[in-house]
Formats: C-alpha cells, structure tokens, sequence
C-alpha cells in the first residue's frame, strides 16, 4: 500500500516568480470531500490504479474470474493494483463489513496484439501503392495483418 496527499494547487510563491504575471489558479483543492467515493483507471493489461476516499477495506472484485481480493486501506489514498488481462473489474469500498461505494467498470486490454483487422482501416490498393512509393520498399503488403506480409 502507497501513502498519497491529494495535490491541493500550487503555492501562491509558486504562481508569480518576481517580474511575471500573476495567473490566479483559484481557490486550492480540499484534501478531502467528505464523502464515500471509490474509482478505477486501466493503466494497461496488468495494473489498474484504484483511488478512493471514505473507507476502512477495497475489494477488487474480477467479475470475469468470479473472484476478489481486499486490501486495508487509510481512509483517502490511492494504490496500483495488479489485474489479468482481458478481465473486467470492479472496486468496493467498506467500512464495517458493509459496501459503502462502488466503483466504475473497467476491463483490461489484452497483452497482445488484435488478431483481426477492421475491414474499414485496411487500405485500399492506391493508398498501398502510394506508401511503396513514398517507403521506397517493395514487395511489401502495407495495411495487412502481419501473417498476410509478404517478403521484403
């Protein structure tokens, strides 16, 4: 678990360096809201970042697996989280045994590349055509699925 302090704004010594002009920022972010909240960001295919405030417990619960996982957690903070691929997740946030907020769905990518090219981005035989030209490459199936390449 990551210890976190919510960005409250830059200092007003920070905002206007001698001879410079001052841009207002407006009024700093409070370090707390008050109220239960939980969230969940897809980094990529193995890490979700989790961020919450107003709970004892997250649960990240894979709804793919059909499993979960709870972690004791401070009352506001933030955590990266490991995830499989190709797995949709959800975060609850508890205190007391009882679910207090739930987070947004996410599903992870997955690790490797598409298998299957969307027909409305393959390129036609012109646009090919012009990418030989402007490459100075030839032989080469440009806009094709790798295992479709021909030899360079």
């Amino acid at each position: 678990m990551t210890s976190f302090e919510w960005f409250t704004g830059p200092r007003r010594e920070e905002v206007r360096p001698p001879g410079e002009t001052y841009l207002d920022y407006g009024p700093s972010l409070p370090e707390k809201y008050g109220r239960d909240a939980v969230g969940l960001l897809v980094r990529d295919p193995e890490c979700i970042f989790g961020y919450w405030e107003g709970g004892e417990t997250l649960r990240m619960v894979d709804l793919t697996a059909g499993s979960d996982r709870s972690f004791n957690v401070s009352t506001v903070g933030t955590l990266f989280l490991h995830a499989d691929p190709d797995h949709e997740y959800e975060g609850e946030l508890l205190r007391g045994g009882v679910v207090v907020a739930r987070s947004n769905r996410v599903r992870t990518p997955r690790r490797g590349p598409a298998t299957e090219m969307d027909p409305e981005w393959i390129l036609t035989p012109a646009q090919q055509e012009e990418f030989k030209r402007l490459s100075g490459v030839v032989g080469l199936q440009v806009g094709r699925p790798s295992s479709m390449m021909g030899r360079v």
